[in-house]
């Protein structure tokens, strides 16, 4: 018997070694995640800041430059044109302090002339490319209302209609 009680202490012994190799091999492990976790979701999370703010300054340069190419437009009295030297004005507006050239917006040629009544909104010109703020994809709008013109940032799903408008009327 004394030989069977050794060889189950053994076994026993054994058991408890394996047992706690594998308490340390585990401890090791959340040690390590935690060590390297935290800062690769440090890392993560500046990353997607740092592309939030570069999509954002990108966008707001982009309605800036809408809004000069606008004033500009008004100031040289564009709207009165025809649509082909409306489109070739448009396109020789000159950039300044702009960080999109005036090619970067489609116009809708036709509503140029137009005067919208109450409570409505004409499109004049959008962003030729989408623009990326994280995981959303939209584009500037300038509008002429009855109150005068405005820019506003439109989803790319509510802008197909615009878009393709404007795409119509754009010269080659």
């Amino acid at each position: 018997m004394d030989a069977q009680h050794k060889h189950i202490e053994e076994a026993e012994a054994h058991d408890l070694i394996a047992l706690s190799a594998e308490a340390q091999i585990r401890r090791r492990r959340r040690s390590f995640w935690r060590r390297v976790g935290w800062p690769m979701v440090g890392v993560v999370v500046v990353v997607v800041v740092v592309f939030w703010q570069w999509g954002l300054s990108r966008r707001e340069a982009c309605r800036q430059a809408l809004k000069r190419y606008a004033r500009l437009a008004e100031e040289e009295d564009l709207g009165t044109l025809p649509p082909q030297l409306l489109y070739q004005q448009w396109r020789s507006l000159p950039l300044g302090s702009a960080h999109q050239p005036a090619s970067h917006y489609l116009l809708v040629t036709g509503n140029w002339l137009l005067s919208p009544g109450a409570g409505e909104k004409l499109p004049l010109a959008v962003c030729r490319e989408p623009h990326w703020v994280l995981f959303v994809r939209g584009r500037h709008v300038l509008y002429r209302t009855a109150d005068g013109e405005h820019i506003e940032w439109v989803p790319e799903e509510r802008v197909a209609a615009i878009v393709e408008e404007a795409t119509k009327d754009a010269l080659p």
